[in-house]
């Protein structure tokens, strides 16, 4: 019995260090949005208020001044536009939405390199801590996707 246990374990052992060795001789998938960010600009209509897009400015720009890239990559300006703001949704009015379009524009010409929508959702019990909120979320995926550096608070 115990040495079926042993063997088992061995086993194990040994399909795990062949699982690493052969990840380690695939290639890197390429990262889908590198670019070095020079700068962020957030826009908003007039029902966003305006703590929500100074707080995902703020962010974005502690984020591009945090990030050193190693590389070199496509210079660009994310504009993020905040095109609808919600809060108290839900049963319980808890949840606070909003969506957002992103556009990353080449710095040498002036033309797209990439833009997308996404919506972001959090949920909080204070109605007035909901701008914040959004906007923790709102810059915590665009570091996300565009590989910049979270900046030490």
């Amino acid at each position: 019995m115990l040495l079926k246990r042993f063997s088992l374990g061995i086993l194990l052992a040994l399909s795990l260090i062949v699982a690493g060795c052969v990840s380690s001789l695939l290639p890197d998938r390429p990262k889908k949005f590198y670019y070095d960010v020079r700068a962020v600009t957030v826009l908003a209509g007039t029902d966003v208020p305006v703590a929500l897009v100074q707080a995902v400015e703020r962010r974005m720009q502690a984020a591009v001044e945090a990030t050193i890239r190693q590389d070199v990559a496509p210079r660009v300006i994310l504009t993020v536009r905040i095109r609808d703001f919600a809060t108290g949704r839900g049963l319980q009015k808890r949840l606070n939405e909003a969506d957002v379009m992103v556009r990353a524009i080449y710095v040498e010409n002036g033309a797209t390199a990439s833009e997308g929508n996404f919506k972001v959702q959090t949920e909080t019990l204070d109605p007035k801590l909901a701008p914040e909120s959004l906007a923790e979320a709102i810059s915590a995926r665009l570091r996300s996707l565009f590989s910049l550096t979270a900046p030490k608070v």
